[in-house]
């Protein structure tokens, strides 16, 4: 009929295709359910210390990142990439922990509950590495249930419901400064305030905990550095984060000391863990987790001296971190540098193993682990005499076996 106005259409409620939807710590963690089952059994504690310091820290952190990817190219730029990023480094770091002594020269009588506080601190050390710069490098912009633009979402301002959807915009520019800089800004933002309180009891450790995160490196022989940097290196590498944990478990359980120590069990899960008694922390003021025993010897961390230097900017991914313990793999360190990683677990036995005097090693996955020229470094330890046998070709992309002078 003349005159009558036709009504728009109510605006829809589905989310566009390239639209991404908020999610709840929940949702975004349920892809990692297994590895925070792993975190909980490492970190030393009991469930409900796990519930009360650990898991809030990792929801939060969680909840800001939403599905930002970790950095711009790489395996984990992709939705979701940095809380992958930092769930696998967070496994991997307490995995290393249980084999190594921290605080380095301390008291026998100390080593039990300043121990339990620095597995703590070096968790929220591994959690936080690299967030600053996640966080600044791509911004969540949020639009209304009519997909149009709304702001940007602050995730310390703005509830996850404030907007309907988001896409995300890559930010340039992010300098290292700047990225430790924010890190350091939201610690209070994830840690939860007992977490801190417990921190802040112990003033080596928040002075190494901040010389990570605040970009200083002022502490020559920080023992929370070398083992993070271990774990990111050994997350880096093509050869598969999980060979990588199953390595370590396997050594973890090979040491498993006898002990006379009480047994917990888990009603939820019916795991079993060793637990000792709890310390008495009353002259600290500070009500600390009921520990679990580590099941490995005691070791001395790296010295941090043989790390590389810190990168100019964030890392735009995983492969931006510079190997170690140096900076560039030649034809003429490479057998060297292998071993080193075959000593430190950092490589497993199904991509290189001594035997004799020689290694054998599997081309060219292994050696993609070190170079983006596979051919040409294999063509360079052949002029150097270093090659000894070489398995036959079977296709383009299979490996074959490589066994080179030890």
């Amino acid at each position: 009929m003349f005159g009558r106005r036709k009504k728009n259409p109510p605006a829809s409620s589905a989310i566009p295709s390239d639209g991404i939807p908020f999610l709840t710590a929940s949702d975004l963690l349920s892809p990692h359910d297994r590895l925070i089952k792993k975190i909980r059994n490492d970190a030393g504690c009991t469930r409900e210390y796990f519930d009360n310091y650990y898991l809030p820290a990792i929801e939060r952190l969680a909840e800001m990142l939403q599905l930002r990817p970790f950095g711009h190219e790489g395996e984990y730029a992709k939705k979701g990439g940095a809380i992958e990023v930092a769930i696998k480094r967070v496994a991997l770091t307490l995995k290393l922990r249980l084999g190594t002594l921290l605080p380095l020269k301390c008291k026998p009588e100390e080593i039990s509950h300043r121990g339990e506080c620095w597995t703590y601190g070096l968790f929220i050390t591994a959690l936080l590495r690299d967030f600053g710069g996640q966080m600044l490098g791509v911004k969540i912009i949020g639009f209304t249930k009519a997909d149009k633009a709304a702001g940007e979402w602050i995730c310390w301002r703005h509830p996850i419901g404030e907007y309907h959807h988001y896409r995300m915009k890559k930010e340039e520019g992010i300098t290292r400064s700047l990225s430790y800089t924010t890190t350091a800004l939201h610690i209070r933002d994830i840690v939860p305030i007992h977490g801190i309180e417990w921190i802040y009891s112990d003033l080596e450790l928040m002075d190494c905990m901040l010389d990570i995160l605040t970009g200083a490196r002022k502490i020559q022989d920080n023992p929370l550095y070398s083992i993070i940097v271990r774990a990111t290196s050994t997350l880096r590498d093509e050869i598969t984060f999980e060979a990588a944990m199953n390595t370590l478990e396997e050594g973890t359980q090979n040491n498993e000391p006898q002990s006379s120590t009480d047994e917990l069990i888990d009603k939820e899960t019916g795991e079993i863990s060793i637990a000792s008694a709890k310390i008495d922390m009353r002259h600290t003021g500070i009500d600390t987790p009921t520990t679990i025993t580590p099941s490995s010897g005691q070791v001395e961390p790296l010295p941090s001296n043989d790390i590389p230097p810190e990168m100019d900017d964030p890392p735009q991914s995983i492969e931006d971190y510079p190997p170690e313990p140096e900076d560039e793999v030649t034809p003429q360190n490479f057998v060297a540098r292998l071993k080193i990683d075959m000593q430190k677990k950092r490589i497993t036995p199904e991509y290189a193993k001594s035997e004799g005097n020689n290694i054998k090693v599997k081309y060219p996955s292994t050696f993609r682990s070190y170079t983006d020229s596979p051919s040409e470094l294999l063509n360079d330890l052949r002029l150097l005499g270093q090659v000894i046998e070489e398995g036959a070709v079977k296709g383009i992309t299979s490996d074959r076996i490589i066994i080179l002078k030890g």
